[in-house]
This record gives C-alpha cells, structure tokens and sequence, in this order.
C-alpha cells in the first residue's frame, strides 16, 4: 500500500490571513504610483505611522518596545528622521566602521567611525554607544549568529541584549542601499547589504522583530529610483 506522500510548502513574502478554520494566502496589495517625491514621502510617512500607533496599542496583551540603529549612512538617517517624530526607546551606534571578510572577527580593527550619535543629537535622539567586538570577551550566542549565515556580521549588535527590557521591534536601514540608491544593484556583482538575515534566530531568541521602512512601497522601485536619479545622490530631495 502506497505511503501517502508528506507536501511542504514554504511562504516567503507573501500574506497569510490566518483564522480559526483556515489558513489562506492573500494577494499582497500593492502600493500607488509615485509620480512626485511628496507622494511617496506622504505615503511612507503614513505608513510608519500606522506601524508605529500599533506598536503602541495600549490595549495589547504585551507591550513591545521600539529601538532603532544609526550608523553615519543615509539610509538610518532617513529612517530615523521619521521615527524620531514618534517614541523610540533606544537608539544604538557602533563607533567602529564595518569589517569584512567571511568570518567575523578574522579582520582588524578598521580606523574608520560609523558612530551616528552626533547625527542622533541633530534628530533629538540619544545613542547608545555599542562595543563592535564584544564576542570577543563573551560569545555564548555564537551558534545563533552561524545558524542563517557564515558571515555572522550581526554579530555586531551583540551588545543589545543587556538593553532588552521585552520583545521589541528594531528598525534598521536595510535596504536602503537598494530602495533609496542612485545605482541598479542587479548590476553589482556584490549585491545588497542583507546583513540582517543574520539576526533571524537571534530575533527569535531575543524577542527582536525586524522593521525596515525602506522596505515600505518598494514594490514601486523603478519610481522611487526615478525620483532619486532627479538629484546628485540618493533621495537626495530628502
């Protein structure tokens, strides 16, 4: 007698409506055209709002926190420009820049800063400053940065933890480089910055839900990258 054959179905990006009864995937809806900066900037800005009122919703049964990064980069600085209209909890910086190479901590120290505190200050936020290399005095976590990656260069949020009161959503500036920048990065044999992927066990063990605003409307990004190829940089009209 036949074996009835087991199917697993695996759901990246795309909606779920999930009931008592069912489980159904959804269109995903897309977002409206942007024909001039305002219009996108309007809807990103609405958008993180919404999230933002959510997060707060006293009437869940367990509160969650907001805490951002802020390198010197433009696309945490733009994310951060529109957070900091609503609460955010922490705000963490790493001073030293980012290392490269396969396995974390095979590179030496670099003598450029990433520290954004003086860009939080600008924003009216106060940044916590981060030590890039503290797995190098405690690593216990190490298995859960190799679990998605072999790069692990997460690891460099490894001084969050402490920080961590509950569960709590953290924006990032992921993407940014592809939503937000003037170059067509299907053509950049280095690709995207997914540094981020990373965290996904992490996320789970620490309570981390991940929150990129670039991510927001890019489904329209051959008309975000229109409008930042109107000026000399990346959304420069920001």
């Amino acid at each position: 007698m036949p074996q009835p054959t087991e199917i697993t179905q695996f759901i990246f990006g795309q909606p779920l409506r999930v009931t008592r009864s069912s489980i159904d995937e959804i269109e995903k809806r897309r977002p409206p055209p942007f024909n001039d900066f305002g219009s996108y900037f309007r809807y990103l800005t609405e958008s993180c709002a919404s999230i933002f009122y959510n997060i707060r919703d006293p009437d869940r049964n367990h509160q969650l926190d907001i805490i951002s990064t802020q390198s010197r980069g433009y696309d945490t600085t733009a994310v951060n420009t529109i957070a900091s209209q609503h609460a955010i909890d922490a705000v963490f910086t790493i001073t030293e820049a980012k290392e490269s190479g396969g396995f974390v901590g095979v590179s030496p120290p670099s003598p450029e800063s990433d520290d954004g505190s003086d860009i939080c200050e600008q924003l009216g936020l106060t940044a916590t400053r981060l030590d890039r290399r503290l797995y190098a005095r405690s690593f216990e976590d190490e298995y859960l940065f190799y679990t998605t990656t072999h790069h692990a260069e997460a690891a460099k949020l490894l001084g969050i933890k402490p920080y961590l009161r509950r569960p709590s959503v953290m924006l990032t500036g992921l993407l940014g480089d592809v939503v937000w920048g003037t170059e067509r990065i299907e053509n950049d044999s280095q690709g995207p910055d997914l540094w981020l992927h990373g965290m996904s066990e992490i996320g789970l063990e620490w309570g981390l839900i991940q929150l990129f605003p670039a991510g927001i409307g890019e489904r329209n990004r051959s008309d975000i990258f229109r409008l930042s190829m109107r000026g000399n940089g990346a959304m420069a009209s920001w």
